[in-house]
């Protein structure tokens, strides 16, 4: 049988004919073996690298030697470290690591002692022993070493740490009260340890208090502190951005990650207003913002598909020199992209000077959730020709692609190449992407064929991407089948009584409606009103259904009552088919004149110069009628209209939508 990193070695085997291969590839390819714990292949590898001027490379040989004992190949490894002529702490360390883990305390012994005479000991050593040892039943060894430790406060501190990161919190908090000499560090390491298990009410209590009685405090304590309350939000158990405020407040030197922990905060919390309120003031007060902040402010802009903020928060990037930094140059790809300008995030990604997976991530979901399926594929394939491997990610990116343009023979090859080419496993995602895109293309029993194929039961996602595309194609014995199954573990999701309602509709079975009606009633289930926001100078302004509470109401309902007449004549006629009253055409028509949509159309048509682009976003998929009204203002006001929904992009132009009238 072949192994699962054939792919991966093939590069490497086309390099003995003379293809060169860089110590790049050498080291990705011992990080797969690692990942697999493929040790064949790894030696493999090993033994093509002793015919290459790499053979001496202690960066490889290192890589090597975890390989070798992370797949408990010890006597392979101590050959290649008795090999190797330059031994760096790395080495020792891994070495060590590697007999401790493997419940050879004898051989560990000795190479700790050799470290010591050479002088290679450190704290990792010490701690690395001790872990070692105790997992492999050796406490005598153990504690033995440990008595050497307790006068370094250096190496107490170490494994105090070490105990709290892995969620031994009682162990370390065994050696923190045993330390004869406590320092800031000390402290430290505990306070970091309980807020990072905040998530559990006792644990952060207990950091809290340990704050409380300790009389040093210095930034890290409070930033510490800062980050777990902002972490939690809004948790119930405790803390909230309200005593992440108090902590900040109460500090009297905050450094840029003070800042930053509270501006993710409060967007983690939701409230973006203030997230962004922090970073101005933030600037004002002259802290400059690092890789972090620009990161998070970046993933705010996305989320609200708040552009305008987003192209002045791009403009303090370049005024600060992080545009080459490749980690936002992908925040700066993914926040365009998902404001709704495609061409701006492509403009950043190309001059990008370093471009990772992650960067062909961003830009192939972007065009993706554009709606251009065929540019997504074109990247996915120049993603390929410039050598970088595609991940379970990028898989999802482009067959959601295919799903959103119609793609199936590309959508089925595509996924086929990555279970065999790639070997990656299909997660529920790509089954999802595969269920929509045949139901989507009216393949509805292929769609429910993949769905029993799969080598794991569906969740809900499954079959609400199957209950959409029989709305779509309005098959309601199929999904009156979906719809049971979904109703068995999401008895409060709305979305799906509201979709099998609409089918219930379209068909004119209106008995069936007033039983979907009767069961949310009986249930307590109520659906998410729908809301569409438009962004205008520094405001972002928001509607719903018939709302009536803009300050320019008035206009904006005269301005529909006017584009509605300018419609009607160019050829616009209402698709009442999904309107759920059981009452006369023109009370159908009525009931979808004031969509929230449209009244955000009509107050950026009112409010932005002539030719400027509208951009909306909206909570929920936009209504087929909502759909085709937007099409005929884009042609009769020569406007281009972006609307974002709950989806995917719309680009209107000239009558037309990028989707292609496939969504």
């Amino acid at each position: 049988m072949s192994s699962p990193l054939d792919l991966q070695v093939n590069p490497l085997r086309s390099s003995w004919q003379g293809i060169p291969v860089d110590s790049s590839t050498y080291v990705r390819l011992l990080r797969r073996c690692i990942d697999m714990k493929d040790v064949v292949v790894g030696q493999q590898i090993h033994a093509h690298i002793l015919q290459t001027r790499f053979k001496s490379d202690t960066y490889i040989l290192n890589t090597l030697l975890v390989m070798y004992t992370k797949c408990a190949h010890l006597v392979d490894a101590r050959q290649l470290f008795n090999n190797m002529s330059r031994r760096d702490t790395f080495t020792w360390n891994m070495m060590l690591t590697g007999y401790a883990k493997n419940g050879h305390a004898d051989e560990a012994f000795r190479i700790y002692e050799q470290m010591q005479q050479q002088g290679k000991r450190d704290v990792v050593s010490w701690t690395a022993l001790i872990v070692g040892l105790v997992e492999n039943g050796c406490s005598e060894e153990a504690l033995e070493i440990f008595s050497q430790m307790q006068e370094d406060v250096r190496v107490m501190n170490a494994l105090v740490s070490m105990y709290a990161r892995c969620g031994s919190l009682d162990e370390a908090q065994q050696v923190f009260d045993n330390m004869d000499i406590k320092d800031v560090v000390s402290w430290n390491a505990m306070i970091v340890g309980y807020a990072d298990h905040g998530q559990y009410a006792e644990s952060f209590d207990d950091a809290q208090e340990l704050f409380n009685k300790m009389e040093t405090k210095n930034v890290i304590s409070w930033n510490t502190m800062i980050g777990g309350y902002a972490e939690l939000g809004n948790s119930d158990q405790c803390g909230s951005m309200k005593d992440a405020q108090q902590v900040f407040d109460s500090m009297a030197n905050r450094n840029v990650i003070s800042w930053t922990a509270m501006i993710g905060g409060f967007s983690k919390d939701g409230d973006g207003e203030e997230a962004f309120s922090v970073f101005n003031q933030m600037q004002q007060e002259g802290i400059v913002p690092n890789t972090i902040t620009f990161i998070s402010i970046l993933k705010l802009c996305a989320s609200t598909a708040a552009l305008l903020a987003g192209k002045r928060v791009h403009a303090i990037i370049n005024q600060a020199g992080l545009q080459a930094d490749i980690c936002v140059g992908n925040a700066l790809v993914d926040m365009y992209a998902k404001c709704g300008s495609i061409v701006d995030a492509q403009k950043v990604f190309d001059k990008m000077h370093e471009r990772d997976v992650v960067s062909w991530n961003a830009i192939i979901t972007g065009y993706a959730q554009h709606g251009l399926g065929e540019d997504a594929l074109q990247l996915y394939n120049q993603m390929q020709q410039e050598g970088l491997s595609p991940d379970s990610t990028t898989f999802v990116g482009v067959l959601s692609a295919c799903s959103h343009a119609g793609l199936v023979y590309e959508g089925l090859q595509l996924f086929n190449s990555m279970c065999h080419d790639y070997s990656i496993i299909p997660t529920v995602e790509h089954y999802g992407c595969m269920v929509d895109l045949l139901g989507r293309a009216g393949l509805l029993n292929a769609a429910e064929g993949f769905i029993r194929n799969m080598p794991f039961e569906a969740d809900a996602s499954i079959w609400a991407a199957f209950l959409g595309a029989c709305r779509i194609h309005s098959n309601v014995k199929l999904a009156d089948h979906a719809a049971k199954i979904l109703l068995r573990t999401e008895t409060q999701n709305a979305a799906v009584y509201v979709q099998l309602s609409n089918i219930y509709a379209a068909a004119g079975l209106w008995d069936d409606v007033e039983k979907v009606r009767n069961s949310m009633k009986d249930r307590g289930v109520k659906k998410e009103p729908g809301r569409t926001w438009i962004e205008l100078g520094d405001q972002t302004h928001s509607f719903m259904i018939e709302d009536r509470s803009h300050p320019q109401s008035e206009k904006i309902y005269a301005e529909l009552d006017r584009l509605g007449k300018l419609i009607q004549t160019a050829g616009y006629v209402p698709d009442t088919r999904f309107v759920v009253h059981d009452v006369d055409e023109k009370l159908k028509e009525i009931a979808l004149c004031y969509h929230s949509e449209k009244l955000a159309i009509a107050f950026g048509i009112i409010n932005m110069p002539s030719g400027t682009p509208i951009r909306i976003i909206k909570n929920l998929r936009v209504c087929t009628d909502c759909h085709t009204f937007t099409k005929f203002i884009s042609k009769i006001t020569g406007r281009e209209i972006v609307a974002r929904d709950s989806r995917r992009f719309h680009h209107f132009k000239n009558g037309l939508c990028s989707c292609g009238d496939f969504w």
